[in-house]
C-alpha cells in the first residue's frame, strides 16, 4: 500500500500557515495499557493533517499511548488543547452500541472544538487505498520529526497479519 519513497519529507516548519486550507487532527483510539499479560497492545494514535492550497496534504506530527479509557482521554484532550481551537478533531466509530456510547463521550470532550465521526462500515484496506494513491502520486508531504522512522515501519508493513495499523488508521479518516 505504502513506500517510504512515494512520501516527499520537508523539514519541520517548511509549511507556511498561508499554504495550509485546513487541519484536522484524526484519532484511531484504543484504551489497553501493556502488562505481563499483554505487553503489546494497539496504541491510540491522533495524526494531524494538513490540506493543502495546491491539493497536496501534509502529515505534520503523529501522537500516540497506550493507556487505560481515562489516560486516552486525558492525553486526547491534552493534545487538542495543544493542537488549539482551529484544529478540527476526527475520530472512528466502531460499529455497534459501544461506539454510540463513545461517540457521545467524545463529543462532550471536545465541545468547543470542530468535531466529526466517521462510522467505520468498511475494511482498513479501503479506507487505506485513497491514502495510498494520493502517496504515489507524490502528493503527501510528511513533516521531519522523531515520530518518522516508526511511522513509515508501520505504513510500509500495512497490511502484514501481525503488525500494528494504528497509524494508517488514524491517517485514512
Amino acid at each position: 500500500f505504502f513506500k517510504k519513497g512515494w512520501f516527499r519529507i520537508v523539514p519541520k516548519g517548511t509549511i507556511s500557515p498561508s499554504q495550509i486550507a485546513a487541519t484536522v487532527r484524526c484519532w484511531d483510539k484504543a484504551a489497553t495499557e501493556p502488562s505481563a499479560a499483554y505487553p503489546n497492545p494497539d496504541w491510540t494514535r491522533g495524526g494531524k493533517v494538513s490540506l493543502l492550497n495546491d491539493g497536496r496534504l501534509v502529515i505534520h506530527d503523529m501522537r500516540g499511548c497506550r493507556k487505560s479509557p481515562g489516560g486516552v482521554d486525558a492525553f486526547m484532550k491534552a493534545t487538542a488543547e495543544a493542537d488549539g481551537l482551529r484544529v478540527a478533531v476526527k475520530a472512528w466509530e466502531d460499529p455497534g452500541q459501544a461506539g454510540k456510547v463513545d461517540t457521545a463521550h467524545m463529543g462532550r470532550l471536545f465541545t468547543g472544538y470542530s468535531f466529526a465521526i466517521v462510522k467505520a462500515s468498511e475494511d482498513k484496506e479501503t479506507y487505506a487505498g485513497p491514502w495510498s494513491s494520493l502517496t504515489e502520486q507524490g502528493r503527501v508531504l510528511v513533516e521531519e520529526g522523531d515520530w518518522n522512522d516508526e511511522f513509515f515501519a508501520e505504513v510500509e508493513a500495512f497490511p502484514s497479519k501481525g503488525t500494528k495499523k494504528d497509524q494508517v488508521d488514524c491517517i485514512s479518516l
